[in-house]
Order: C-alpha cells, then structure tokens, then sequence
C-alpha cells in the first residue's frame, strides 16, 4: 500500500498512534479509547527526538503480538523498527487491516 509506505516515512508518530489506538480497540473489545491515538503519537514523537522510535515500534508490536495472540518474537521486532521504523509501522497497519479491525 503506496499511501500507508509514504505516510509512514513522512509521518511514523500518525501512523504508530492509528496502529496503536486500534490495537487498543481490540484488547478492550471493540470499545474505543478516546485518547490512544493522541497519547501513542506523542509518544513516539518523543521517542523520535531522543533518536530512540524504535524502542516504541517494540513496544507497539509487542501489543499488537499481545493482542492477535501471536508468538513473541522480541529480537526480529527489534531488528525491524531498528533497521527501517517506517516499514515496520506500514507492515503492522497492514496486518491490522487485514484482521478487520
């Protein structure tokens, strides 16, 4: 997906922050969290100044891990927001939408 790819390398904190919030719909059963989106992209905002996003890339696909009952597999998530953050954000959006959720 051109659009999610292109927004995430201009824009990761928007990106993490809509993954997150839905991340969140799921692990509370389909109830919103009014502030998730907000909260997580300030987070990772934060993170990016320090020159540290891929500590909270970690942090947000372990949730998602969390929340689809997928295996952890904390060194490949780290490698992956390590090496190139913006495609690990666009690859979980897109596991995200391929769930439904």
């Amino acid at each position: 997906d051109a659009g999610t790819g292109c927004l995430a390398c201009c824009c990761p904190c928007i990106v993490f922050g809509q993954n997150m919030e839905r991340v969140k719909r799921i692990q509370n059963n389909g109830q919103n969290s009014p502030d998730a989106c907000g909260i997580h992209c300030l987070l990772y905002s934060a993170a990016m100044c320090f020159g540290l996003p891929f500590i909270a890339g970690c942090y947000g696909r372990d949730q998602l891990r969390k929340a689809t009952n997928t295996a952890d597999d904390y060194v490949q998530d780290f490698v992956c927001h390590l090496c190139c953050s913006p495609c690990a954000l666009a690859q979980e959006k897109i596991e995200l939408d391929s769930l439904g959720k």
